[in-house]
């Protein structure tokens, strides 16, 4: 039985920004040796109170689909939300573990590769093993798999859509 925290991003805050909160959960059990995307774990979650609401104790069934993420297979039955919604970082419990941004459904980016020009996109969606499908906003060209190391925040595009809004 193995303690560890799961981390949602939650769309709060005055400023309209986005909070990381760490859930308390445990590994529970296996439920299923050979699920679409690897072995099915149960992780039961912690009760938790976040800003006044209190969420009661839950079990969750969940794949671990590369190192610090889980795929919450329950989120992912609930159509029509995106893939995006149920992929989440994961870390063990009272870990100081600082994990990169999690860039999912509709962030501005840009793709920095060593040697060639950085290219600015849109990510369309977010894959279980988290990586991202960008779309290039200078051609329409995109990719379906780019990894979540050659992103940065594309600072300038967030402020330029904010304003339109």
């Amino acid at each position: 039985e193995g303690k560890g925290e799961g981390g949602a991003e939650a769309k709060a805050g005055e400023d309209g920004g986005t909070e990381t909160v760490w859930w308390g959960c445990t590994l529970a059990r296996l439920a299923e040796l050979k699920g679409e995307r690897g072995p099915v774990w149960v992780l039961a979650y912690d009760q938790m109170t976040v800003k006044g609401e209190t969420f009661q104790e839950e079990e969750r069934q969940v794949s671990f689909t590369a190192p610090n993420l889980l795929h919450d297979l329950d989120i992912d039955s609930q159509s029509p939300r995106s893939l995006g919604d149920a992929v989440m970082q994961w870390r063990v419990a009272g870990s100081d573990q600082e994990l990169g941004v999690l860039f999912g459904p509709g962030d501005y980016v840009v793709v920095c590769r060593e040697g060639e020009e950085k290219r600015h996109g849109q990510v369309a969606e977010l894959n279980a093993d988290g990586t991202c499908h960008v779309v290039y906003g200078e051609d329409g060209d995109e990719e379906l798999s780019v990894n979540q190391r050659l992103l940065e925040a594309d600072e300038e595009m967030e402020r330029a859509a904010a304003e339109v809004e």
